[in-house]
Order: C-alpha cells, then sequence, then structure tokens
C-alpha cells in the first residue's frame, strides 16, 4: 500500500469501528482500483494502534436519565440527614445481558473503551 492508499484505508476504519476488513478491502478497492488482502488491511490496522477488541457492555444511558439525578440532587441539596433517612430508594438497576447474537467486535485504540461507539449497550 502506498502512504495515500494507507491513509485512505484508516479514514474509512475509523469512521465505522465495526466494519470488517472484507469491506474495508472493497471499499479501498472501488476508489483505488488496487486489489487489497483482507491480511494487508488487518496488519495495516494494528501497525497504525486499532486493534480489535470485544465491546465493553454498559447500561443504555439517554440524555434524560443522566441528566435527572443531577437536577435532583440540586434541588434537594438542603434537606438535612432525617428527611433522607425517611425516604424508599428504588434506584438500583437490574441489567440483563441480551446475548450476543453473533459476536461482535470493534477496531479502536487503546483508552477508547468507554466512548459511546465502542460500547453495546444494555437494558432491563
Amino acid at each position: 500500500l502506498t502512504s495515500g492508499q494507507e491513509g485512505l484505508l484508516m479514514r474509512r476504519a475509523e469512521e465505522n469501528i465495526h466494519t470488517s476488513s472484507l469491506q474495508l478491502a472493497k471499499a479501498v478497492e472501488s476508489q483505488t482500483r488496487v486489489t487489497v488482502s483482507r491480511d494487508i488491511i488487518r496488519r495495516t490496522r494494528q501497525w497504525n494502534g486499532m486493534h480489535e477488541y470485544r465491546p465493553r457492555r454498559k447500561p443504555l444511558l439517554k440524555p434524560t436519565l443522566k441528566t435527572q439525578p443531577l437536577g435532583c440532587a440540586r434541588a434537594h441539596a438542603g434537606r438535612d440527614e432525617d428527611y433522607w433517612d425517611s425516604r424508599l430508594w428504588s434506584d438500583e438497576t437490574n441489567i440483563s445481558g441480551f446475548g450476543t447474537n453473533g459476536f461482535k467486535t470493534v477496531r479502536r485504540r487503546k483508552g477508547e473503551d468507554f466512548k459511546e461507539k465502542s460500547v453495546v449497550p444494555t437494558g432491563k
């Protein structure tokens, strides 16, 4: 691969981290008219720091679910301890896995474990 073709490959790989090496090979071939093997694509991604991992599983939190607890905490910030002792807390989350529906992988750089695009959401 030339440096230009390698750059094209890495841009395509970073746009969608779930893209397989076969899909990337077809994309590079359609734009550059050069046949590239899947092994070269895998090695190129490895050399550029995009390794293949199994995605982390995290509860799916919508934006409203992220802001509601903060608003409640600010509204009741001045309450004393007796007030909170008399409240029933039911904010425990029960998360069940839905199964994998096949083996999913992501190609990401180190330290990108919990970014939105490299996480599989779970729910109740």
